[in-house]
């Protein structure tokens, strides 16, 4: 599944080229994620990721990742699991844009100041996990 989105909506979607920049360095854990959601939430931001369930084959997992003192850290697995179309996907008319080299769409065009704000979110050293 190797190509995450993130959607900023200001919140952004993300293609799962944001796993090996931010989260991990798990090649595995990039070829199964969906898709990612960035979002604010309070004084920091959010991630919200989607990846293949090892556990429901056809479904979806999510996991919750809070950005804390410059890196993703988990926040909580959720238990439910997802199908397809509940996947929070791009909505139809969202900008498509670039942000070192993961696919990001927004409900319109960044500017510059919006792009390095997600370049500090995106282009981080991720810890190693599995």
């Amino acid at each position: 599944m190797s190509e995450m989105m993130i959607y900023v909506n200001m919140s952004s979607t993300a293609s799962p080229a944001i796993v090996p920049k931010a989260i991990s360095t798990s090649r595995r854990l990039e070829e199964i994620t969906a898709l990612s959601v960035i979002y604010p939430k309070g004084d920091t931001h959010a991630l919200d990721v989607y990846r293949q369930s090892s556990s429901e084959p056809g479904s979806y997992s999510k996991e919750i990742y809070s950005f804390e003192g410059g890196t993703w850290q988990l926040v909580r697995k959720i238990g439910r699991k997802y199908a397809h179309g509940e996947l929070p996907w791009p909505p139809e008319g969202s900008v498509e844009q670039e942000v070192k080299g993961v696919r990001i769409w927004t409900n319109s065009l960044i500017d510059k100041a919006a792009e390095q704000n997600l370049i500090k979110l995106i282009d981080i050293r991720p810890v190693s996990r599995a």
